[in-house]
């Protein structure tokens, strides 16, 4: 059914009154077709519905009667009709089971659908990679500023842990939580900043002295331009991963 919206946006368009008149026609002929459709689905279940209870009843309504076979005794037709009765209530049982089923497989897919966990019950918690358009939210570059990582060294850690859980594979390339690895990964940056470069790639200080690589220098140069303009009155929030 065309929505309110649909009309006004028609007429906004500049759609002419005859036009206008023969969409809204056509929908509506649609919409009584489709109700025309639900009608004669729900009149058909009822002529199922009632040819089942008919059968149903014809089934039980057996007379009970004798038959004479040939050792000469009497065998009660009544039993002949529980058993008919057990038989249908049988296979009425499993066609609940089999449309249950297939509701239950129905709803685990939506939930998949959807992006939710599936409608059946799973044991633990499941870790993910790491996306592969991973960069730290401002909550996470805030988080490693008071761990102690300068502006500069929270783009350079940054790229080294994408880098880093992008190439690892295995159990272990997983995990449940990357917010939290991520802090956990700013921690141990910071400790070996402090206690001095591990190699002659390292970082931090070499013969007791700061060493400042060209990128640190423009970095802090940058966040002095910045610290500037905000006290001017015109400074934007940081984003140091994506170079605001």
């Amino acid at each position: 059914m065309i929505s309110c919206a649909a009309i006004q946006a028609m007429v906004d368009s500049g759609m002419s009154a005859q036009a206008l008149a023969n969409v809204i026609m056509a929908d509506n002929k649609e919409v009584m077709a489709r109700m025309q459709r639900t009608r004669d689905c729900a009149a058909q279940r009822q002529r199922i519905c009632r040819e089942r209870r008919k059968l149903s009843r014809d089934v039980t309504s057996v007379t009970p009667v004798t038959v004479t076979i040939e050792n000469k005794r009497e065998f009660p037709v009544d039993l002949l009709s529980s058993a008919i009765n057990d038989l249908s209530a049988t296979r009425e049982l499993k066609m609940e089971t089999d449309l249950s089923k297939k509701e239950r497989e129905s709803a685990r897919k939506k939930d998949l659908v959807e992006g939710q966990k599936p409608s059946r019950a799973v044991s633990g918690n499941r870790g993910c990679r790491l996306p592969a358009d991973w960069m730290p939210s401002l909550v996470d570059q805030d988080e490693a500023l008071h761990i102690g990582l300068t502006r500069q060294q929270i783009q350079v850690e940054g790229e080294k842990f994408r880098d880093y859980w992008h190439s690892r594979a295995g159990p272990g390339s997983t995990k449940i939580d990357w917010s939290a690895t991520w802090r956990n990964w700013c921690r141990k940056a910071n400790e070996d900043n402090r206690n001095g470069p591990k190699g002659p790639n390292g970082h931090g200080r070499a013969n007791g002295h700061q060493v400042e690589s060209a990128s640190q220098y423009a970095f802090r140069i940058a966040a002095e331009v910045r610290e500037r303009e905000r006290a001017a009155g015109i400074g934007r929030p940081d984003d140091f991963f994506r170079g605001n």
